[in-house]
């Protein structure tokens, strides 16, 4: 056996996150596969010829990390584009900006992303003109940190030639265009963005990008949710012609509800972000009541009760495993009511149909939830981000209370994984580990090792993986993380910073840090 083993990792913490053999400090690796995990790799025999043999030092060892939502190709593109996350005030805003536009050649379009008013000082928009007088004729496109809603200047807007009466152009009291575009206007930009402007080069330099900066954060597989009504369909087929080169794996999920193709492409499951509703930040997520700032105005549905029903009946029908975007707790109603009648009419015991975000239930709505089997995908760093700024304004107290659940999701025995959606959070397990243990409301705060199961063994199970990866056991892919630090005995206001060594993906190093 051992001539075979091609990677032997010694001398660590492996926390195999298998309740049979939780801990071990040696795993082999032949091929693609593990095919041992103990602690004497010497008395095992597993140590061959021409086996490289890593010492781990002690370092707390993992499953390769799985982030179960991600708009892989977003993430790509916005590693070449402008990020305005670290922005206080309109000033520096205008300022990067501006540089920026000088920068760049030619028509070339300034692309940015991040911005959130806020946490401007200012609390409110820039308006179209003071964005036309830092970038001049150059088109400009910015999109807010949820990617619900955009800016963009005067030369961009005709560019994108929105259709005249499209819902989400705002206008001021005089009816002029603002500079701001929501919901199926922000959409429909977005789209043509990136569909007239990029070929597939760009397509797969973006997709390299997105995989190299994964990889440095210990992520082995991705849930790339792709194409549909933000982005460009194109995106799917240049993920699935380069996806055998990606030094990662990854699952697609095709946001669209045309049945058809997906069943031409032999996809297994549809969705993602087939966006039920907007988001909490343009306050285009769906509430049951109105919004605590914004009083008569409970967001946005983006399809009628009668589209997302018939939709669901037929993908349930079909065997697909079915996802989509639901922020609000008129979103999840309108979701929830589907699946329970998709059900009710063609049941199936395990289709694991996933909520995405799932970020303002009832109590009712979990409980519903549960009963049906469903799946939850959630992303903790939206706790992190917002549940000291924005979502106490956007909710009011009580209904805040509700948000961002997870200990609640797990106590009713909901299958749920974690995601970053990035580039919404930075992708960053680490991260959404930190923001599950620190959350912002004390009863729904995970130990460590659920948060590390949110993006392993669980995150796996989302995608009906969990035979083949999640956790450190034999037979199962070679798909390993090693972090610098452990998580377990680390202060929980650093988990942020603990950072990867080395990411194994089927045995192969493809990413190692300076020891």
């Amino acid at each position: 056996m051992n001539k075979h083993v091609d990677l032997v990792l010694v001398n660590g913490r492996v926390v195999t996150m298998d309740w049979r053999l939780p801990l071990a400090k040696s795993v082999a690796i032949a091929g693609e596969k593990i095919i041992w995990v103990g602690d004497d790799p010497e008395s095992a025999g597993v140590i061959g010829k021409h086996s490289r043999v890593v010492d781990l030092g002690g370092r707390v060892t993992l499953p390769g990390f799985i982030d179960a939502h991600v708009h892989f190709m977003q993430t790509g593109l916005d590693e070449t584009a402008l990020n305005l996350s670290g922005t206080r005030n309109l000033e520096a805003l205008f300022s990067v900006i501006k540089d920026r536009a000088g920068s760049l050649p030619g028509r070339e379009w300034l692309r940015a992303y991040g911005y959130d008013e806020t946490r401007l000082e200012e609390k409110r928009h820039p308006t179209l003109a003071e964005i036309d007088s830092v970038t001049g004729e150059k088109p400009t496109f910015i999109s807010r940190i949820d990617a619900h809603s955009c800016l963009v200047n005067s030369t961009a807007f005709r560019l994108l030639e929105v259709p005249g009466g499209t819902e989400g152009v705002e206008t001021d009291s005089e009816g002029h265009f603002t500079g701001r575009l929501f919901a199926v206007a922000n959409g429909y930009a977005r789209k043509r963005l990136v569909e007239v402007l990029l070929d597939n080069d760009a397509r797969r330099r973006a997709l390299m990008l997105a995989a190299r900066k994964a990889l440095r954060v210990g992520i082995t597989t991705v849930h790339a949710l792709e194409g549909g009504s933000l982005f460009s369909d194109k995106d799917v087929d240049a993920l699935l012609d380069i996806q055998d080169e990606l030094p990662l794996r990854t699952v697609l999920y095709h946001q669209i509800m045309e049945l058809d193709k997906i069943a031409a492409r032999g996809l297994k499951r549809v969705g993602g972000c087939i966006t039920v509703d907007g988001s909490l930040g343009s306050r285009t997520a769906a509430l049951l009541e109105p919004y605590a700032d914004a009083p008569g105005h409970k967001g946005i549905l983006y399809y009628s009760d009668e589209e997302v029903q018939e939709f669901v009946s037929r993908a349930n029908k079909a065997g697909l495993q079915i996802a989509m975007h639901t922020i609000g707790d008129g979103a999840i109603e309108q979701l929830m009511r589907a699946y329970e009648k998709a059900l009710s009419e063609y049941p199936r015991p395990d289709h694991r149909h996933r909520f995405e975000h799932f970020s303002v239930p009832t109590h009712d709505q979990i409980e519903r939830a549960a009963r049906i089997g469903a799946a939850v995908c959630i992303q903790p760093a939206f706790d992190l981000y917002t549940s000291y700024t924005m979502m106490p304004v956007r909710l009011g107290p009580e209904r805040f209370q509700r948000a961002y659940p997870q200990r609640t999701l797990l106590e009713a025995g909901l299958l749920v994984g974690g995601g970053s959606d990035s580039s919404i959070t930075p992708i960053n397990p680490m991260l959404g580990v930190h923001s599950a243990v620190n959350h912002s409301h004390c009863e729904e705060r995970l130990s460590v090792f659920e948060s590390l199961r949110l993006f392993t063994l669980d995150a796996a199970a989302l995608a009906f993986e969990e035979g083949a990866k999640g956790t450190i056991t034999p037979g199962k892919l070679g798909d390993i993380a090693v972090l610098a630090e452990n998580p377990f005995t680390a202060d929980t206001d650093s988990l942020k910073d603990i950072t990867v060594q080395m990411t194994i993906v089927g045995g192969k190093v493809v990413y190692e840090a300076n020891y």
